[in-house]
Order: structure tokens, then C-alpha cells, then sequence
């Protein structure tokens, strides 16, 4: 809000979020993306199997490499940042000297926050949750105030924007070191590239880097191609991204993280029948959240759009723009959520090769889609091929899944998913009809829409005998609280 508010959805922010993509893209590289994937089930091997100084030992070892390898990065990417823009984005083509100058400030946030990634991992696999999951909020908080108290200073505002990116990953890595002292971690620099969890780390993060580079390769074709577009579809795009974030963070990503955490150290002592209940259970939780939260966006998207982000450099062109983005990518919030579940138990199986292969269909899928459908639906085109090639992804992910870990009641999902899909349906006539009715203020007539639609949605769940929200709510808390044991 306050970035859309001071800056708008124009060429300054374009600049400004292709420089922020590219740190974040190394970022999900080798920081929470491939190297949590690889480190966890590795450490959390370490902590059931073996004594908590080797554990501590190995964790030594990684933070110390990661730190080597995205310093080195980070030094080449602030050499040759005018050849990484023009790479990223080869249609942008004003402002490319600000959106230079912002990659090469910018760029030490990876170091920072692949460090603040893999804290979050260790205390994770140690089953500390809550300081991490805040962690993030300490980046927001930190750009709200540069926005207001160190981009006044500077001739082009944005600079103090980065400035605060820079202080986020910072506080993002300082607010975890407590709690992992606590844990009873002890710094030490230490390399050795022989040690056997570092190799085994190694095997597995090779084939999840690549994994995860068809992944962001779909982020990077969406973005370069909306380069030779108009003004601000990069950052309709962004936005409208950010809004589909809000439940897939609240639901995906929660869940992926505890249940990933939790899957490896079942792994670890060959439970997989508890494996394939929490699986479920998060399957189940992901389709009665995220199922309504996309018919909600698709129906109120404009007005959310025009509470949140239309006011002074924000105009409605812009709302425009960014809810066309945000119906394509809503429809695909499942998928994206599924994938933050589902993906985590190849890895906490230590395999990291299937998340490959099949991230390399849905890159070609993607590929594909964007350029057929770029021409007819500009940027709305971008966001649908992203949405249907991670629908593919995840079919393709659960037929191999389910050769992995046995049935996952397919039957009992299926008739979960059109239940609650007639209940979505039904809350989402009911937001329609309120939007359109209620007389007042914006924000009166989003909040009674959003609420009367929870409470029709909770009434529908009633009525239709969805009655697993409770009992999985109480089943989780049950899982969190023996593993705190």
C-alpha cells in the first residue's frame, strides 16, 4: 500500500521490482528454496540419528559456505548488473540506468536474507516456528519507515526504498540468532567440503537448484516478456502477485513449512503412515481455505484493489490493470498453495530430481502459454500461463506422488473439493450482491462483504457436513504439540 501510494504502478516501480527480483531470485536458489530442501532432511537425519554437536557441527559448516558463495555472487552481480537488467528485462528500456543503479544496491540482500533463510531452516528442524514466521515482518516494517524517513533525503525517493530492503534482510537474520543460541547453536568458522552431511546436502541441492531455476525461470519469462508491454505491467503483475500471496502465505506456506519440517523427521524414523496423514491433513486444510479465498479475489478484486493501492500516484488505469492480473492468478491459488505442500515431501524423502522433471514441463508449458496467449490478453495472458502450468505441475506431482506414499483418498478429496467448491460459489453470489448493494464508505463495504462471506461460507460448511475444519485444526495442534515432546 504505501509503495503503490508513493510511487504508483509506473516506470520507477517497474525499476524498482526488476531490480528486487533478482537478489530474491538467488534468494529462492540458494537460500529457502534449494538449500531448505536439501539442509533439513539432512539436519533433521542429523538430530534424530546423531549426537546434537554433529548436528551443530554440519550447520557450522553450511553457514559458512553459503556465506562464501553469495558474498562472491553477490560482488559479481554488483560488476555486472547493467548485463543482468538487460537480461531480465530486454524491453525495458527507460529507466534502465535507475533500475541498474537499484540491482547494484540491492544486491547484498542476498546475502542477508539466504542467511536469514537457512537460520529459519535450522530452528524450523529444531521445531521452532513462531520468531522465524515473524522474521518477515521485520522486512516490511523496515520498508514502510524508509519510505517515509530515508527516501526524503535522496533526489530519487525509490533509493531510500532499497536502503530499507537492505536494513530488512539485516533485522530478518538478527531476530533469529536468540532463539537459536537458545537452541544451544554455537558460531564457528569452520569449511570442509569432505564432510559426509555436507555431500549429502550437496547431491540433493544440485538437481533442487535446477528445480527451482525452471521454477523462477516462469517468474523471469513472465516479467521479461511484460517488458515490451506498457508502462506499469510489471508492476500490475506485482501487485496483483502480492494479493494472491496473502492466502497462499497464510495457508501454503504455514503449512508447507511445519509439514515439511515435520514429514522429514517422520522420514527420518521411517513413519510413513504419519506421513501420509499430515500430508493429507494439509491437503485437506489447503482446499477449504484456498478454494474460497480465490472465488473472494475473483469477486472482490476490484474493490480491494482500489482500498488498498488507488490513491495519490495510483490511479485507477492502474487498479485496472493490476485486478486483470489478479483474476488469472486467483484462479490458480490452489495450485500454487498444493505445490508448497506437496513438493517438500519429495524432499523430505531426499528426492530431489522428480520436483526436476517436472518443473521442466511446466517451464515449457509456460513458455508456450505466454506466448500464445501475450498477443489477445497482454499482461492477463502472463498471469493466466503462469497459473495453468502450475496446475499441471501439481497433477503431475501427485500421480508421482502417490506412487511414493500409497493412496491419499483421492475419493474423500474429490467430494471434499465440490463441496466446498458449491460453498465458495455460494459466498462469493452473496460478496457480489453486497458489494453491489451496500451505500457507504470502501472500506464499510469491503469489510461487511468479507465478513458476510465467511460467516455464509460457515454456514454452508454446516449445512453441507464439512465438519473436518475443527477436527483438523484439533489434529495439527495434536501433531505440533507431540513433536514439541
Amino acid at each position: 500500500m504505501v509503495i503503490a501510494s508513493k510511487f504508483g504502478a509506473g516506470l520507477i516501480t517497474d525499476a524498482f521490482f526488476i531490480a528486487f527480483m533478482i537478489p530474491n531470485l538467488f534468494r529462492q536458489l540458494f537460500g529457502e528454496g534449494a538449500l531448505s530442501a536439501a539442509f533439513i532432511p539432512v539436519f533433521s537425519d542429523y538430530l534424530v540419528n546423531k549426537e546434537k554437536k554433529d548436528a551443530w557441527q554440519l550447520a557450522n559448516l553450511v553457514i559458512n559456505l553459503l556465506l562464501l558463495i553469495s558474498i562472491v555472487i553477490t560482488i559479481l552481480g554488483i560488476i555486472f548488473a547493467p548485463y543482468v537488467v538487460c537480461l531480465i528485462a530486454p524491453g525495458f528500456s527507460k529507466n534502465v540506468d535507475l533500475a541498474i543503479l537499484l540491482t547494484q544496491v540491492m544486491f547484498p540482500f542476498m546475502i542477508l536474507i539466504c542467511t536469514a533463510a537457512l537460520l529459519m531452516g535450522i530452528l524450523n528442524a529444531c521445531q521452532h516456528f513462531s520468531i522465524s514466521a515473524l522474521a518477515p515482518v521485520l522486512l516490511n516494517i523496515s520498508m514502510i519507515c524508509s519510505v517515509y524517513f530515508i527516501s526524503p533525503f535522496f533526489k530519487e525517493p525509490i533509493l531510500g526504498l532499497a536502503l530499507g530492503v537492505l536494513l530488512g534482510g539485516f533485522l530478518q537474520v538478527a531476530v533469529q540468532i536468540i532463539p537459536l543460541l537458545r537452541k544451544g547453536y554455537t558460531y564457528k568458522f569452520n569449511l570442509s567440503l569432505n564432510h559426509p552431511g555436507i555431500k549429502k546436502i550437496g547431491n540433493l541441492m544440485i538437481p533442487a537448484v535446477m528445480g527451482l531455476a525452471i521454477t523462477q525461470v516462469n517468474l523471469v519469462i513472465s516479467r521479461s516478456l511484460a517488458s515490451f508491454l506498457g508502462t506499469g505491467s510489471i508492476s500490475a503483475l506485482y501487485y496483483a502477485n502480492n494479493l494472491i500471496w496473502l492466502p497462499i502465505a497464510l495457508f501454503g506456506v504455514s503449512l508447507g513449512t511445519v509439514s515439511f519440517a515435520m514429514m522429514s523427521s517422520q522420514v527420518a524414523k521411517e513413519d510413513f503412515s504419519s506421513l501420509r496423514e499430515t500430508l493429507i491433513l494439509s491437503l485437506r486444510m489447503l482446499i477449504m481455505t484456498t478454494i474460497p479465498a480465490s472465488i473472494g479475489l475473483i469477486v472482490l478484486g476490484e474493490p480491494i484493489i482500489t482500498l488498498l493501492f488507488q490513491r495519490n500516484e495510483f490511479t485507477l488505469n492502474d487498479t485496472i490493470a493490476t485486478n486483470i492480473a489478479l483474476f488469472y492468478y486467483a484462479l490458480g491459488i490452489f495450485a500454487f498453495a498444493s505445490l508448497r505442500v506437496i513438493t517438500p515431501v519429495f524432499y523430505a524423502f531426499k528426492d530431489t530430481k522428480t520436483p526436476l522433471k517436472t518443473g521442466a514441463v511446466a517451464v515449457i508449458c509456460n513458455l508456450g502459454l505466454s506466448i500464445l496467449l501475450l498477443p489477445s490478453l497482454k499482461h492477463g495472458g502472463l498471469a493466466l500461463a503462469t497459473t495453468l502450468s502450475a496446475s499441471l505441475n501439481f497433477v503431475i506431482l501427485m500421480v508421482f506422488l502417490k506412487k511414493k506414499v500409497g493412496s491419499l483418498k483421492d475419493g474423500h478429496l474429490l467430494t471434499l473439493s465440490v463441496r466446498t467448491l458449491v460453498a465458495s460459489l455460494i459466498m462469493g453470489i452473496t460478496c457480489f450482491i453486497i458489494i453491489n448493494n451496500v451505500k457507504y464508505s470502501l472500506w464499510w463495504q469491503v469489510l461487511v462483504s468479507i465478513f458476510s462471506g465467511i460467516l455464509v461460507l460457515s454456514i454452508c460448511y454446516k449445512l453441507f457436513k464439512i465438519k473436518e475444519m475443527d477436527s483438523l485444526i484439533k489434529k495439527l495442534a495434536t501433531y505440533v504439540k507431540s513433536l514439541k515432546k
